[in-house]
């Protein structure tokens, strides 16, 4: 069963990757591999299209553009 992480530690994972502090393996090591690599991954690409902002919850549903659904693809 995977771990459920706040808005804060994904923003806080993301944005120690795009500084250089790790590479995606190095932190799912850390963390355990309890997040498969593809979510980080997913965490990155909403963050570069929303913003941290992003990775918050929303009520309702995401309406999100073609192209964002193709590069998270």
């Amino acid at each position: 069963m995977y771990r459920k992480y706040t808005p804060e530690e994904k923003i806080k994972i993301v944005e120690g990757y795009i500084r250089g502090e790790y590479a995606w393996c190095e932190k799912a090591r850390e963390l355990g591999y309890n997040t498969p690599p593809g979510c980080f991954k997913r965490w990155l690409c909403v963050y570069q299209e929303q913003g941290a902002e992003g990775l918050y919850p929303t009520k309702g549903n995401n309406i999100y553009t073609k192209e964002f659904k193709q590069m998270v693809v």
